[in-house]
Formats: C-alpha cells, sequence, structure tokens
C-alpha cells in the first residue's frame, strides 16, 4: 500500500508542480508503475484492494500537501488611529492575474473562486498550468503603471493611489493593511469591475475581513461599470480603429462575455452583463454595423465557434472577437477564445482580430475618475 501512496502523491505533484520539479516526480512515478504495475503485474492482481487504498490515501494527502502550500497574507500589526488628519487615498481594485504559472497563487486563486470546492483541485491546478504553456505569459505591470499614473494626473496629485488586486500580488487585503498602516483615515474604493460579479463580492468580503473602521479609517466604494455610457462608447471605438475593410457590411462582430442571453433574469451580475453587451450592440448599430452580423456570445468555445461560423455564412471579410466582461487579460478567457478560433473553419479571405475593450483605454480612466470626483463630494458620515 505504501508504495502507491507514495506513487500517487508523485504523479499529482509531477501535474501541479512548475520549474523542473515536476519532470523529478514524473520520473519517479514512471519508476514507480513500472516497478509495482508492470514488472509485479501478479502482485497487482492479489492485493488490488491495497493498492487502491493506496492510491486514495496518496490523493487525500496531495490535497492536505496544497492546502498547506496555498499563499497566505500575512496580518500586519496596525495602530489604530485615534486623531484624524483628514488623509485620504484611493484604492483601485483589479482582478489582475499572475504572469506566470506560481504554485502557491494558484490555490489561493481557485480557492477564492471555488470557495467549497477542493477535491478536484490537483486537476484544476494542472489545468492552470497547461493554460500557461500554451499562452504567452501576460505581463501587464507596465499598462498598470501607466494605468496608475493617469489616473494621478487626472486627479492633479491630490491623492495617493494604491492598485489593488484580487487575483495576483498585491493582493487587496495587503494594500489595504498597507494602507491603513500609512496613515491614511479615509479610504476611497474603486472596483474596476463591469457588474457584481463574484470578483465584486469578493472585494466586498476582504473589505469586510479587513474590517477598516476597526482602525477609525473610514470608506466609501464605487459601484460596477456596466452602467457607463461613455465605456459602452470606447469598446465601440476600439472596434472600428481595428477595422481595415472600408465597408462596414463586410464586417462581423463577437461581443464574449461570462454569461448567455437567455440567463439575463438570473441574477443581478448577468443581468448588468448582458445590458452592457446589448448597450455596446446598440451603439454598434448607430455606427453603420449590420446587425445580424453583431453577436452576443458567452464564454465557451462552443458557444463562439458556432457564432463564428454563422458569421462566415455573410460573406464577411473580417472578424473583430471583443472580450467585454473582464478589465483583465485573463489566460484561460484567452485559452478558451483562442481554442475556438483555433478549431473554426475560417475562409481564406477572412481575418479575425482579437481585442479586450479594457486595456489601453483612456475612457475608462476618465470614467474611473469622475466616479472617484463623485464619492469626494458625498458625506463620509
Amino acid at each position: 500500500m505504501v508504495p502507491m501512496i507514495f506513487l500517487m502523491i508523485s504523479i499529482l505533484l509531477g501535474m501541479i508542480c512548475g520549474g523542473n520539479i515536476d519532470k523529478l516526480f514524473l520520473i519517479l512515478s514512471g519508476f514507480l508503475l513500472y516497478r509495482y504495475c508492470f514488472y509485479k503485474g501478479q502482485m497487482w492482481k492479489d492485493k488490488y484492494k491495497q493498492y487502491l487504498i493506496g492510491l486514495l490515501t496518496g490523493y487525500l494527502l496531495v490535497i492536505v500537501l496544497i492546502l498547506c502550500l496555498q499563499y497566505r497574507v500575512q496580518d500586519k500589526d496596525i495602530a489604530i488611529n485615534y486623531v484624524e488628519n483628514q488623509k485620504t487615498a484611493i484604492v483601485l481594485v483589479l482582478e489582475g492575474e499572475p504572469a506566470t504559472y506560481n504554485l502557491p497563487m494558484a490555490i489561493k486563486n481557485f480557492r477564492q473562486k471555488n470557495k467549497l470546492s477542493f477535491i478536484n483541485l490537483p486537476f484544476q491546478l494542472y489545468k492552470n498550468k497547461y493554460n500557461y504553456s500554451k499562452i504567452s505569459s501576460i505581463n501587464t505591470d507596465y499598462y498598470y503603471d501607466y494605468f496608475e499614473e493617469e489616473i494621478k494626473k487626472e486627479m492633479e496629485y491630490q491623492y495617493p493611489i494604491y492598485i489593488a488586486y484580487l487575483y495576483n500580488r498585491p493582493y487587496m487585503k495587503e494594500v489595504l493593511q498597507e494602507a491603513i498602516q500609512e496613515g491614511n483615515d479615509k479610504l476611497m474604493i474603486v472596483p474596476v469591475l463591469l457588474s457584481e460579479s463574484k470578483s465584486f463580492q469578493l472585494m466586498n468580503e476582504v473589505i469586510k475581513e479587513v474590517n477598516p473602521l476597526q482602525y477609525k479609517v473610514k470608506i466609501k466604494n464605487s459601484f460596477p461599470l456596466w452602467d457607463s455610457e461613455a465605456l459602452a462608447q470606447s469598446f465601440v471605438d476600439k472596434i472600428s480603429q481595428q477595422v481595415n475593410v472600408k465597408e462596414k457590411s463586410r464586417v462581423g462582430i463577437l461581443l464574449v462575455g461570462e454569461h448567455d442571453l437567455k440567463d439575463i433574469n438570473s441574477n443581478q451580475n448577468i443581468k448588468q452583463e448582458i445590458l452592457f453587451k446589448e448597450k455596446v450592440k446598440d451603439l454598434l448599430i448607430k455606427e453603420g454595423y449590420s446587425e445580424p452580423q453583431i453577436r452576443l456570445t458567452p464564454l465557451k468555445a462552443k458557444e463562439i465557434h458556432m457564432q463564428l461560423e454563422r458569421l462566415f455564412e455573410y460573406g464577411i471579410k473580417e472578424v473583430v472577437v471583443m472580450q467585454v466582461s473582464s478589465a483583465t487579460e485573463n489566460i484561460e478567457n484567452r485559452m478558451i477564445i483562442s481554442q475556438a478560433i483555433d478549431d473554426a473553419e475560417v475562409p481564406q479571405y477572412v481575418s479575425i482580430n482579437f481585442s479586450s475593450g479594457w486595456l489601453y483605454n483612456d475612457t475608462l480612466i476618465l470614467e474611473l475618475v469622475r466616479r472617484i470626483q463623485l464619492l469626494n463630494i458625498q458625506n463620509w458620515d
């Protein structure tokens, strides 16, 4: 039974570890597999029940090990501020994502998104690792530095600005603790999120966990961006900038979000996202694009593939695929969209461009500044 425990541990660690460590575990797995399943095949037949128990035990031990390896935010010692100093800071909250595969952070991120599910955790981590191996790493540090500096300029450097991530370092809890520790007694928390999604709920949970009020720190936060007319128009402008053909009737547009149109009455989050996509579609029609050639699709490879095939039937020359639901270049989303495009039978004369409406969007910056200004004039009491 003990060799089977080590076999399962070696296989799973080979699946989820990064760097060259995974290769060492896979070599060990191959040796154990050969020795106990092939070389001693008769023993396997005689003791298969013990071996199955060993494999199951090894699997459970790896689950425990994974939970121990999770990235954890250390609580900081923060003094309570009994004297108001009127020092105000802005915390911009983005989803974020590590630039490369990072096992402790991948564990934390998965558990934040799936609080009650951990039985299939090794396979989810392997999937995440596989996606990073197939899609070039995402490094948006330069953009977020630019993003932060532009907001500072628009705010005329009135307030210190902190960038916080929900799924990357520095995590939001770390940033809130830092902002409080540095003596800010008022925090304006501004989510760079489209809707009241799981990420928005997580943001509120982090605020509740840190509980700035216990340090005599007042907070105000703005709401998601789904109702912004200016942001919707900026998405239309970005699509038009990407189109190379002169005739708009030869252009197909695919607006990709998390959810399907049929789910619009499910909950507030889904309704907000779909209403935003519909708003972008209406503005595209006003710009002269053909309504049947503007498709809304959920983030599912099969659905994206099907909508692409339908667009090809209109004899279009160019397709713009725009991801509208997330302000972060999520690697899993990119993988799904790339797979759908690769699987589609694209005619030789058709070009496909993929774009995110969020990155390098000056209107987004202006919209956030407007919301910060509205927060600022509201009463803190």
